[in-house]
């Protein structure tokens, strides 16, 4: 066989195999992108080495780099998105089956479903708590807690003596 097939063969198998990170690759994008959100700084518009370097946190970036595929893996900023995305979706396939699973038993679906709905926003909201006295009168300015305290003043003690100015006595 032609060694120069063999290479060339090779080389078509290497476009088509897809890059697949490992944990430091994983860490070193991490880093990168985290600092442009947790810095509030606009994310670059396209990503170099360069750049890669200088925000990655790991000197190994230089080497990886020319691995195929791995500067176009660095480079999408919306991959986690895109992962969760997926994930989601074969997700949504699991509960189905689970659901429709005659063996699944009824707490099982039960919370399946809640869990589709809640995701779903299908679930009424929540009323929201409402505000404990403590916190109404921590909110009430000084002449509405005098008016509260006069008026349950007057429930305990419902003839309560007043001065001509409305102040208690």
């Amino acid at each position: 066989m032609d060694i120069n097939k063999i290479k060339a063969a090779l080389s078509k198998a290497v476009d088509v195999v897809e890059f697949a990170p490992n944990e430091s690759h994983r860490r070193a994008k991490s880093n990168f992108w985290s600092y442009f959100t947790n810095n509030e700084s606009l994310p670059p518009t396209s990503v170099t080495l360069s750049t890669a370097s200088k925000y990655c946190g790991d000197k190994r970036i230089t080497e990886w780099w020319s691995i195929s595929g791995f500067e176009a893996w660095f480079s999408n900023k919306d991959e986690f998105k895109q992962r969760v995305e997926f994930l989601a979706d074969l997700a949504l396939d699991q509960l189905y089956a689970l659901i429709k699973d005659p063996e699944t038993g009824a707490a099982s679906k039960v919370a399946a479903i809640r869990m589709i709905m809640d995701v779903g926003q299908k679930m009424a909201a929540k009323a929201p708590k409402e505000d404990t006295i403590e916190t109404k009168i921590a909110k009430m300015s000084k002449t509405e807690l005098e008016a509260f305290i006069r008026a349950g003043v007057s429930k305990l003690i419902p003839d309560t003596l007043e001065t001509p100015k409305g102040e208690l006595l």
